[in-house]
């Protein structure tokens, strides 16, 4: 995936989510190099379901058209996303 053509991630959460906890730190840092939306998905049910969001963690990347580029679903995918991305 070509980083240079996504325009935001949205990250979907919730505050009892023990895999969210974990992916959290690296949200953060996610945070440095690009634009995270983060929603909590139990409160911003809409959200939720326009992107049919059944797991926490979920990341959702956008382009630039917010077209959806990919969908990584709990917390070790998010983590690997997150490395390729930042590192790679």
């Amino acid at each position: 995936m070509d980083n240079s053509n996504i325009s935001n991630i949205l990250y979907f959460y919730d505050d009892n989510c023990l895999g969210c906890k974990i992916t959290s730190p690296r949200i953060a840092r996610l945070e440095e190099s690009v634009k995270v939306v983060k929603i909590n998905g139990n409160k911003d049910i809409a959200a939720a379901e326009k992107y049919n969001i059944d797991f926490f963690p979920t990341i959702i990347i956008l382009d630039k058209n917010n077209n959806i580029l990919k969908k990584e679903i709990g917390p070790n995918k998010i983590q690997i996303f997150i490395s390729n991305f930042l590192y790679n």
